[in-house]
């Protein structure tokens, strides 16, 4: 099929529109806003050191984000969200707040094995099978 606003040997298919529906120079832009010349990438430090409104306890504070995420990550926490309370301690151990008083010494347990002996309180099964009657006539019941 040939172009018909042409004279040329110019044939319209698959990938190859007719030339008056192709992009003129000069002309009106089809896309008159056009692709926007470079967003501005946040700096990863002014965001975490931004200030926001966050309320806590009925009250709203003006907080850094990241004392607003500690905020977050403490009452997720106390929700009993485990992986919170894991954070939460290795933020603490990693800001210091939980150093052990250098008062305190190490306690060191240890575990004697030679003395194997049960403690009062647990029953072997030939002591509580004594203790209980036989209730059928098949059943086996341990003489001393």
């Amino acid at each position: 099929m040939r172009d018909k606003g042409t004279n040329s040997n110019y044939e319209v298919g698959y990938r190859r529109p007719p030339r008056s529906t192709q992009f003129k120079k000069g002309g009106p832009s089809p896309n008159p806003s056009g692709r926007p010349r470079g967003r501005r990438i946040p700096n990863p430090a002014n965001v975490l050191l931004g200030s926001m409104n966050v309320r806590i306890n009925g009250k709203i504070l003006k907080l850094s984000v990241l004392e607003a995420y500690i905020h977050l990550i403490k009452d997720m926490a106390f929700k009993g969200d485990l992986k919170a309370g894991q954070m939460l301690i290795f933020l603490c151990k990693l800001l210091g707040v939980l150093e052990r008083p250098e008062e305190i010494e190490d306690f060191v347990f240890t575990l004697n094995l030679d003395d194997r002996s049960p403690p009062d309180w647990i029953k072997t099964n030939a002591e509580i099978n004594r203790e209980r009657p036989a209730k059928n006539a098949g059943d086996i019941v341990e003489a001393d």
